[in-house]
């Protein structure tokens, strides 16, 4: 065996693209397994900031007005907000979403249609220093999987009351 025998044999070559191939293969579907995961958890953060964020707009304008008053069933609840309009939030049951009305106007949504709101509830007291405990239950789809999500928060009015 001399210089002009050197290189590869055949077997040699093909085990060593067997063994490249798989290497790829298994990296390939790691990556796109995590850019799954990544879509999923970025949908999964939008889906809960729009849900806090109905929640904080209702609260922060709740906080700053009077007039307090909610009807049975609880989904629905009025007051007049500092700018002295009147505003109204309330559940869509048809489309399951949280409406806004200001002044009297039309209803606008306040929750994505990618959420669907099943559950919204205003407790009202009025004695003392007012305030109001909202309940919102909800659930949006994920790929395959349905999230549920459950939040409640309690706002006291500003204005302090006169005893």
């Amino acid at each position: 065996m001399g210089p002009a025998n050197k290189g590869f044999t055949l077997l040699e070559m093909i085990v060593s693209l067997w063994v490249f191939s798989t290497v790829m293969l298994i990296s390939t579907s790691a990556f796109l397994s995590l850019i799954s995961v990544e879509r999923r958890a970025a949908a999964l953060v939008n889906i809960q900031d729009n849900l806090r964020f109905a929640l904080e707009v209702m609260a922060k304008e709740i906080r700053t007005g009077t007039n307090y008053s909610s009807l049975s069933p609880f989904t629905s609840f009025s007051f007049t907000n500092a700018k002295g309009e009147n505003v109204t939030y309330q559940l869509d049951t048809v489309n399951n979403l949280i409406e806004k009305s200001t002044g009297g106007g039309a209803f606008l949504p306040l929750t994505s249609s990618q959420i669907a709101v099943n559950h919204l509830r205003f407790d009202v007291t009025t004695t003392g220093q007012p305030w109001v405990t909202i309940t919102m239950k909800a659930t949006a789809q994920l790929q395959t999987t349905i999230l549920e999500f459950n939040l409640q928060t309690t706002v006291s009015q500003r204005k302090i009351a006169a005893p």
